[in-house]
């Protein structure tokens, strides 16, 4: 019995292990991958409904993949910033505007997609949907991460 208990033990703490790893290596195209399919099969979603998540999903990758590439110019740029012994003010609110345009101007695109997906849910889907929001929204306040100092 305490051998059984042992050997449970070791495959579970492994199991674990193995999936935190290949978690870790997934590219952010896989992981939202993962997502769609998972809220496919929950909500058990048609074709169409299917068509409109993935539009979702590719306008998030490709916002991720812009910014990605201006972030490295964002860094050199507070860099330059910092490297004096005054911030220039005027400056970091001139680069934390165009950031916000930036944002801006892709959130119409994104809000009118998720729009788009949610408006074609029936009663039912979008009922599970509030309900796991509603989880997700218990769990981190019981946890702490929802409260504010």
């Amino acid at each position: 019995m305490k051998t059984a208990l042992i050997i449970i033990a070791v495959i579970s703490v492994g199991a674990l292990v193995i999936g935190s790893i290949a978690h870790r290596y997934w590219t952010p195209e896989k992981k939202a991958e993962k997502v769609v399919h998972v809220i496919t099969k929950k909500l058990d979603l048609n074709e169409i409904q299917k068509a409109k998540l993935n539009n979702i999903r590719e306008q998030l990758l490709a916002a991720r993949q812009e910014m990605r590439k201006n972030r490295e110019a964002g860094f050199k740029d507070l860099q330059s910033l910092l490297s004096h012994s005054k911030l220039d003010q005027d400056r970091a609110n001139s680069l934390i505007s165009g950031h916000i345009g930036e944002f801006s101007s892709r959130s119409p695109k994104l809000v009118s997609a998720v729009g788009d997906f949610w408006d074609s849910l029936d009663v039912d889907q979008q009922a599970k949907v509030k309900t796991k929001l509603e989880k997700l929204h218990s769990c981190r306040n019981r946890w702490g991460f929802g409260r504010h100092m």
